[in-house]
């Protein structure tokens, strides 16, 4: 009774305002589950005690009350997720928005460089990755190079950077402002810029490992991630950009949820069509009609299908499809966003075994909320400053360092052994 009546309140309302069966299905989803206040009114009436000394409601009628509530806080969650995923794909298949502007905003990139090699390659990056709107190329570009030193070696290569940064983007007759700050350190700098120049979105290069015990992305990466919730683009190329023949996007469960779902769609759909390769989507079923619903909304016009994958095995069997010429696109998440699942903390580990002689990019899209606070003098992010030793290390030095004073005054290779040093 409790479904039925709220399936039929919903079905009346769709037909008398003319929605469409979705809109039915919502109504529905947000109004069919029964918690608080079926539990109160049970069990007020189970503690109410007649003049004849039973109960005004019995243990049927209490246990009954909490089937009824498991059953539709069950079912309401799941009929709304389906509802909303419909709603979705129709507003984005249809011919477009009725203002523009509402769905597309000015993207302002920023392009961290620091070393000459690279910077060329991470500007091409994001010239590829940018939306033609009308025909033209309305967005902002940005070169930045932070320092905090002041050495003469240290400024001519942060100036050399930024003169190919330059170069590239005036190969491709686009206009690219050059920042060089001084700064705490790299991930500061770039945090402080994002604020000060409204930054949209960040493409940068993915570090090289220093040692066994450096993860995946590194450190600075790691901490840009926290201090920011815009969209930021990790690449790790070995050919150039041009030379690629397929891209291949892995999309995580519930990616459709986030804030920049359209962005990371558009901007890979961008660089399909620029370079003119193929690509191809792979994920959960119900996400390939949103992500065709955008492509098609913009009008990018590009050769893409879809793979279904499920589960983590089906994403490890990537690792034998993936050629030397392909460019192999992971969408990442964030801790606490929508997207993120218990499988994205393994993520760097599959990438770094499975995935080391493959081109790969990496994004992270924008994510509703509020930035993180921005480092201070007592939060330095201490990734370009030598950090305070712990007490572990001093212990650890005094005890090799009187181990080395015993050997040397009384010849004997081990002291004797006491309890406290």
């Amino acid at each position: 009774v409790a479904l039925v009546s709220k399936w039929l309140a919903a079905w009346i309302a769709q037909k008398i305002y003319h929605m469409e069966s979705a809109d039915g299905l919502m109504m529905f989803g947000l109004t069919t589950a029964h918690t608080a206040v079926a539990l109160a009114v049970v069990t007020v009436g189970y503690n109410m005690i007649l003049p004849d000394g039973s109960r005004m409601m019995d243990e049927t009628i209490l246990n009954g009350t909490v089937l009824v509530i498991l059953v539709t806080c069950a079912i309401a969650p799941i009929s709304t997720a389906r509802a909303a995923s419909r709603i979705k794909i129709r507003d984005l298949q249809s011919d477009g928005p009725a203002d523009e502007s509402a769905v597309r905003r000015r993207i302002h990139s920023l392009v961290p460089v620091s070393n000459p090699i690279t910077a060329a390659s991470l500007v091409e990056l994001a010239l590829l990755m940018r939306e033609r709107h009308e025909g033209i190329y309305a967005d902002r570009m940005f070169a930045l190079n932070v320092r905090n030193d002041n050495s003469r070696t240290a400024k001519a290569m942060g100036e050399n950077s930024l003169k190919i940064a330059e170069g590239a983007a005036a190969g491709a007759d686009a206009e690219m402002t050059l920042i060089e700050r001084f700064d705490l350190n790299t991930v500061t700098g770039i945090l402080n810029t994002i604020e000060e120049r409204d930054i949209t979105e960040v493409v940068l290069g993915m570090h090289r490992k220093a040692n066994l015990i450096d993860s995946f992305l590194g450190q600075k990466i790691e901490q840009l991630l926290r201090g920011t919730n815009r969209m930021v683009t990790i690449s790790r190329c070995y050919i150039p950009l041009n030379t690629i023949s397929r891209m291949v996007v892995y999309v995580p469960d519930k990616a459709e949820y986030e804030t920049g779902f359209r962005r990371w769609v558009v901007a890979l759909g961008s660089m399909a069509r620029e370079i003119g390769c193929r690509i191809i989507f792979c994920g959960p079923e119900r996400v390939h009609g949103l992500i065709s619903g955008v492509i098609r909304q913009a009008g990018l016009g590009i050769r893409h299908r879809y793979h279904r994958i499920d589960d983590r095995d089906d994403f490890l069997l990537l690792a034998n499809r993936i050629i030397d010429d392909d460019l192999f696109v992971v969408v990442g998440a964030r801790p606490n966003s929508v997207s993120y699942s218990s499988d994205m903390v393994e993520l760097p580990g599959f990438l770094q075994r499975y995935f080391e002689r493959n081109n790969i990019l990496i994004v992270y899209p924008e994510q509703f909320g509020e930035s993180g606070p921005l480092p201070t003098f007592s939060d330095p992010l201490n990734t370009d400053i030598n950090a305070p030793t712990s007490s572990l290390w001093y212990g650890l030095r005094s005890r090799l360092a009187a181990k080395e004073l015993f050997r040397r005054f009384t010849g004997r290779k081990r002291p004797p052994r006491i309890n406290k040093l």
